[in-house]
Parts: C-alpha cells; structure tokens; sequence
C-alpha cells in the first residue's frame, strides 16, 4: 500500500513575488491508485493540528481506534458511571453573591426508549463557606430549565459527599443535554455601619461527583426527519458511517458534491468522520443496512419512488393539510394528478427500507442535479434544519434566506432498534401497539362474556333445585 507515489501537498497560494497568502491554500492528494488516494485522504481529514511542519508528506499507514455501537463525540452510555472529571468539568470553586454557572455536556442516542419511571442519578460531593444565610442555594439546571435547588442551611459550613438528585429520565432530549449548576450565595445579616463579609461566599463543587443515566433499551419509532437532522441517526448508529450505503443517481459533479454536503453536515454533527459509508453509482438490489439516495427526480429509479412518502411519479398522490387540531396532528387531503417536479423545490424523504426490517431510506432530490447541489448546501442551514420533521419536507429553493419550509407526517410508521436488553412481549407491545390494544377489549370481552355465561347457567341451576 504504502510508496512514494502516495502525497499529501499543501501549497500556500502566491499573493506576489516571494511572498505566499496565509489563507489560502492548493491540497494535493493523490496517489497511483485508488486504494493509496483513500489512505492519503484518511490521513488528510484525522490532521488535527500542525504537524508535520513540511509542505509535503509521504502517507505510510493509517489506523482508526475501535469504535462501538451508539459511540461518538460526548455521547454518554447508559449504565455506566461518569465522573464530572470525565465529562470535561474539574472541581471549581464559584466566589460570590451570583457567581457564573458551570455545566457539563453530553448527548444521548437519539432512539433510547425512554420509560416514565426511570431515572439519571447525579451524585454530588461539594463544599460551602460559613456564615451564609440559611437561603443560599445551588441551583441544577438541565437545559436551561430549574429542576432542583439544593438548599445551603448550615452557617457553619459543611463539606457534603453523595448528595444525591434523581431526576426523571423523561426530561432528557435526544442529542445534547446541558446540566448546569449556578449558585446563589446570600451574606449573612449585618448592620447598616458593618460591611457585609463576602469573602466567605464560595461553593466548590469536586470532580469526583458522579452522572449515571439508567440502562434501556434501543427502540424507536421512525420515520423522524428531526432526529436525521439531529445527529445523522440512523445512519450513525455507527459512528463511522458503518452498514450506510450512499447511492448516488447521476455520475454527476454535482450529485457528488451533494454528496459530500450532506456526508460533511453528518460528520460535523457526530463528531466522527465516516469513513465506513460505502458509495456508489448502482442501484442496491439488496443492503443489509441504511440507504441515503441522491438523484434528481427523475433519476431515481420507479420501484424506489413508489415506496417514498410523494410518490415522484408522473401519476401521484399529494397531501394538501386541511385542518390543524390543538395536538398539532394534520388533517390531510390527497389529491391524485399527473404533474411533474418543479424547478423550484427540493424534497427530504425517510421510509422504511424494502430490503431489511427496521432499516431506514433517506433520498433527497430535485428537479435537476444543479438544483439537488443547491438544495444540499439549504439543508446545512440551522433555519432548514429545524424544520424538517415527520417523514417528508418540501423547501421552496427560491425562498432563501426567508426559507420556507413544509413538513408532513403521512407514510407508514415502523419501529426501529439494536442493542439494548428488551424481551420480545415488549418488542412486540411497542411496535404494534395498536394491536396490541384490540387484543386487550378481545380479552376483556371474552372474559366478560365467559363469566356472564357461567353465572347465567349457575342461576339458572339454582331456579330448578328451588
């Protein structure tokens, strides 16, 4: 693999004469063959800071650490305790009437399935000054909203280990949290004449207090654009971008380019580049794994288009919402036409992939390659991003920077899920709840029934004794 021929060049632009532009640069990558062109562009993206000191280096070998299932940047692992130290917040010491907070950062898998009765445990060990008012407080923040304040009522101060908060796991979102902690540190009573000590008013919270969220399972209902534009979920089940297949419709500069917008949208929000993505311009006839389709419209193969929420056909079905109810559900209109794909809208669709149960389609198109590139660079906009929810979304490609953006919820619900310790009889009550509720009344009636038959016999016995 490794040779002279494989080079990695950054050559700093000419601004005149024996003097190079700071900013701008040409990087070469290239190689004899694809395989040394892949390990120099591995090399060239895991660069995190400068080294070598040369323009020019020759790749020889390039190793990844192992990586797990529902790992990543900052994301926390159920069942497993963390010190404040490990989530980046070392013991502090706030000063102060109204010191500013500190906060610890972690992300939770977006397909964690989160029951009412269970709870994160944060174990505290903490200091306080003497000589404070009996008010004093911490205050535990997650996400910004107050959820404990912790009162500070010894004057003589107290050195505290394993204060204990329970809290409600149902609190917690999908991606990042933030549990904050900001004191308020009140002086005690003094007369009008006497300064009120403050040099007292210190808290310090030790790094070797603990975080542990409770064990559960992976099981999610899907398809959620949202949690796509979250974190990339499902295709980052994998942090690498393993068991992900992006099929691209057109051998295009443009699709390509597409290709990489969405690919580098992804990689910036796991934290982890995906080198595992398998890439390619052939329709799958099969894929054990997660599909991201790229084409414009009329590119896409047919049978692929008839499993899509807008069905981009020439004959299809279009939902027009009719009415809104105070639950935020929409009351859908579907009018069958034959119409075609404008110019001026770019489409984000989730479904269930035809080839493997609890697998997940992606496609993103529009009416013509230049116009998928331009809808890929929309879809990077936090504006757009926060739009997109359910399992279709239409942007208006001209609206920029005002973007409008519609979403709708109409295709077919399916569940998905790996790893995590649930029995089947759960599984299975979670994915067919629906079902699960008509058997419920059989039963109830069939009991009901039983038992108005068996004391129908029983008084009518009794009436023929007597």
């Amino acid at each position: 693999m490794a040779g002279v021929n494989i080079r990695l060049k950054i050559t700093h632009l000419p601004l005149e004469k024996f003097v190079r532009d700071p900013h701008h640069a040409l990087i070469i990558i290239t190689g004899d063959n694809i395989e040394q062109v892949k390990l120099a562009a591995e090399t060239f993206a895991i660069m995190s800071f400068p080294f070598p000191d040369t323009d020019e280096m020759t790749p020889v070998k390039f190793e990844l650490p192992g990586v797990a299932l529902y790992s990543g940047k900052h994301m926390l692992v159920p069942d497993k305790k963390y010190t404040l130290k490990t989530l980046n917040l070392e013991t502090y010491t706030f000063k102060g009437l109204s010191p500013n907070p500190k906060e610890i950062t972690f992300r939770l898998s977006p397909d964690l399935l989160v029951k009412q009765n269970q709870y994160a445990n944060l174990s505290l060990h903490f200091a306080y000054g003497a000589g404070m008012r009996n008010f004093s407080v911490l205050n535990v923040l997650l996400n910004g909203i107050h959820i404990r304040a912790i009162r500070l009522d010894n004057e003589l101060g107290a050195i505290v280990a394993g204060y204990n908060l329970t809290i409600p796991t149902y609190l917690f979102q999908a991606g990042t949290n933030v549990i904050s902690f900001a004191p308020m540190l009140a002086p005690s009573m003094s007369s009008n004449c006497e300064p009120k000590p403050i040099d007292n008013l210190f808290f310090t919270l030790f790094d070797n207090s603990t975080f542990i969220f409770p064990p559960m399972p992976h099981l999610v209902e899907l398809p959620r654009l949202e949690l796509f534009f979250l974190n990339g979920f499902p295709f980052t089940r994998w942090p690498d971008g393993h068991e992900t297949l992006l099929f691209m419709t057109q051998p295009t500069s443009s699709v390509i380019a597409s290709a990489f917008n969405i690919i580098g949208s992804i990689t910036q929000k796991n934290g982890f580049p995906l080198l595992e993505i398998k890439m390619g311009f052939r329709k799958p006839d099969a894929w054990d794994g997660e599909i991201i389709i790229l084409g414009s419209a009329e590119s896409i193969p047919d049978d692929l288009k008839e499993l899509a929420p807008l069905k981009l056909t020439k004959n299809t079905s279009v939902p027009y919402p009719v009415v809104k109810s105070w639950r935020d559900e929409k009351t859908l209109a579907f009018s069958g036409q034959i119409s075609d794909f404008g110019k001026a809208k770019g489409a984000v669709m989730q479904f269930k992939s035809p080839y493997r149960v609890g697998r997940t389609i992606l496609m993103v198109t529009a009416f013509s390659p230049k116009e998928l590139y331009a809808f890929s660079e929309m879809l990077t906009e936090p504006a757009v991003e926060g739009a997109c929810k359910g399992d279709l979304a239409l942007v208006d490609l001209a609206s920029a920077p005002h973007y409008k953006v519609y979403s709708f919820d109409i295709g077919k619900k399916y569940f998905s899920g790996k790893g995590g310790k649930i029995s089947r009889v759960k599984a299975y009550i979670y994915s067919m709840s629906k079902y699960y509720a008509y058997l419920l009344v059989f039963i109830f009636l069939f009991l009901g029934i039983t038992v108005f038959y068996l004391l129908y016999r029983f008084r009518k016995r009794r009436l023929k004794s007597a």
